[in-house]
């Protein structure tokens, strides 16, 4: 999040925003306040802006609003990253996350650096696994039911890599094992993601690893 905070939020001046022939934004923003929700809830739920991966334009895009155009067309998402951005104002949207990038990648740092944990708060202890493979989208995973979260106490967890594959990653906590289970399709006729519009990415990139994590305090 501290280098997040380095994008530039559009003045409150510029809202209501004036359209295509305006200054980009759209006009179904009304408020610097409903841009800001908009950004966290069409973007920053599913992706981890601040992260290396994020923050930095594929050399393939290359760099400018191009580039950021040229990223937004790639996998899956395309459709949904398309309706995000116009409801936003694509034009001044892609000018804004292209001017964070450009501005990272000529040196710009955040404003100040996180701090180390201290007293307490170095009591942690962080266990992580690897699951999935680097080939396959993991949006997020579930081990429990978060209304009764003693369900499924130290049993698997069970991955969710959306449209990405019909393989699903589980992992056992407790023997550090992972797997996978081919999600049933009833209908073998059923449409495969792969015909949606999308563009290819470039090999390695993705917008989140197989990754579990777990996290206690010691006392």
């Amino acid at each position: 999040m501290y280098w997040y905070s380095m994008i530039n939020i559009p003045a409150k001046s510029e809202f209501p925003g004036s359209g295509e022939k305006g200054n980009g934004i759209s006009s179904n923003i009304k408020s610097q306040e409903q841009w800001v929700d908009t950004v966290k809830n069409a973007c920053q739920s599913c992706h981890s802006l601040g992260s290396k991966g994020m923050r930095t334009v594929p050399k393939e895009f290359g760099p400018g609003i191009a580039g950021w155009a040229r990223r937004t067309q790639s996998g899956q998402a395309l459709t949904q990253m398309a309706l995000g951005l116009g409801y936003m104002g694509a034009d001044a949207a892609l000018k804004n996350y292209a001017d964070w990038t450009d501005r990272i990648a000529a040196g710009e740092l955040p404003f100040a650096k996180p701090e180390r944990p201290k007293g307490l708060e170095r009591n942690m202890v962080v266990t992580m696994w690897d699951f999935s493979t680097p080939k396959y989208y993991l949006h997020d995973g579930i081990s429990t039911d978060r209304d009764n979260p003693r369900l499924n106490a130290n049993g698997p967890i069970y991955g969710a890599p959306e449209e990405s594959t019909d393989l699903i990653p589980v992992l056992d906590p407790v023997t550090h094992t992972a797997s996978q289970i081919r999600h049933p399709v009833p209908d073998p006729k059923t449409p495969s993601s792969t015909s949606l519009p999308m563009h290819p990415r470039p090999t390695g990139a993705r917008s989140r690893s197989g990754t579990a994590t777990r996290a206690f305090t010691t006392r």
